[in-house]
């Protein structure tokens, strides 16, 4: 910017889609599934069949449909996650349908994306993990750049260097 003679006219940005977050709950939505029978354990306590399964991401969990053409399941999955997000302290800070993942361009095949409440993660810890003293990091901003610019007033002399995107959903 200073070779360009610019640099009184630039705005330098450090973006990061993850933090660090306290964290002393988890929990499984993929319980809430088998409780609903629209996943299926064997005797040892495996999956043997599924209509909806939970992709866990840290602070955030996609529910897939194994048929995205069954409506029913897609209600019910629907009807189940939006009433636990309604109930107070839920571990569901926020819920997002397909019309509001395709805005953000995020997971297409998902149904639905829950969003972890404040202290929640949505991932079963290795053994021996104690999640009340871990240090997590995870997602925590929906837009990572947003750059705006008009016909009059066009965004000029942008370049990324170095800028991953990475682990966000």
């Amino acid at each position: 910017a200073r070779k360009a003679g610019i640099l009184d006219q630039t705005t330098f940005l450090l973006v990061s889609d993850h933090g660090f977050a306290e964290v002393n709950r988890k929990y499984e939505p993929g319980v809430v599934l088998v409780k609903e029978k629209l996943i299926t354990l064997g005797a040892d306590g495996k999956p043997t069949d599924w209509k909806a399964a939970v992709w866990p991401a840290s602070g955030s969990c996609a529910i897939v449909l194994k048929d995205p053409n069954d409506k029913e399941t897609a209600a019910r999955v629907t009807a189940v996650f939006t009433k636990i997000a309604a109930a107070e302290k839920s571990p569901i800070g926020r819920l997002l349908n397909q019309a509001d993942l395709k805005k953000l361009g995020a997971i297409p095949t998902a149904l639905l994306m829950l969003d972890a409440a404040p202290g929640w993660l949505y991932v079963i810890p290795p053994a021996g993990v104690d999640i009340t003293k871990a240090a997590v990091e995870m997602p925590v901003l929906d837009v990572l750049v947003d750059a705006q610019g008009t016909l009059d007033k066009p965004i000029q002399h942008l370049r990324f260097e170095g800028l991953i995107f990475a682990y966000a959903t």
